[in-house]
C-alpha cells in the first residue's frame, strides 16, 4: 500500500493555513504554491515579480520532493484581473521552461486574498511526476 508523505521544505514559503506545502503519493507530487516569502508576506506588487515568488517557491519544493520543473505535468493558474495580468504571468512562467516543454496548463480569473494590505495576484496548483 502507498503511503501519502508531506514534504515540508525551510526553503520555500510555509504554509500559513490548514494546508501541507506538498504531498507524495507513489510517483506523484502535489502542491499550491503562492507568491509569499520566508516570512509570510506576499512579495512583489506586480504579476512578473509574484509570478517570479510563486515560481521560486515551487523550485524549491519540486527539488525537495526529489523532481524538477522536467517532471512538471500539469498547472492550474488563478489569475487575478487576466485582462490586465495574465500576459505578465505567461512572459514570467516561460522563464522556468526554457525548452519550451510546458506542462498542461488552464488558467482561471481569481477574486484571490489580500494579505496585509496587497493583493495576491498569482496562486497555481501543480502536480508533478518524481523519478
Amino acid at each position: 500500500m502507498s503511503a501519502r508523505i508531506q514534504i515540508n521544505s525551510n526553503r520555500a514559503a510555509p504554509a500559513l493555513g490548514s494546508y501541507s506545502q506538498g504531498l507524495k503519493w507513489n510517483n506523484l507530487f502535489f502542491t499550491t504554491v503562492v507568491p509569499f516569502g520566508m516570512d509570510g508576506e506576499i512579495v512583489g506588487g506586480t504579476i512578473e515579480e509574484q509570478t517570479r515568488q510563486t515560481m521560486q517557491n515551487l523550485k524549491y519544493l519540486l527539488e525537495d520532493a526529489g523532481t524538477d520543473f522536467d517532471h512538471v505535468l500539469r498547472v492550474t493558474a488563478y489569475v487575478f484581473e487576466p485582462g490586465r495580468n495574465l500576459s505578465g504571468f505567461i512572459k514570467t512562467y516561460e522563464e522556468y521552461f526554457p525548452k519550451g516543454d510546458y506542462p498542461a496548463r488552464s488558467s482561471h480569473e481569481a477574486a484571490l486574498f489580500v494579505h496585509d494590505g496587497r493583493q495576491c495576484l498569482i496562486e497555481m496548483e501543480v502536480i508533478a511526476g518524481i523519478g
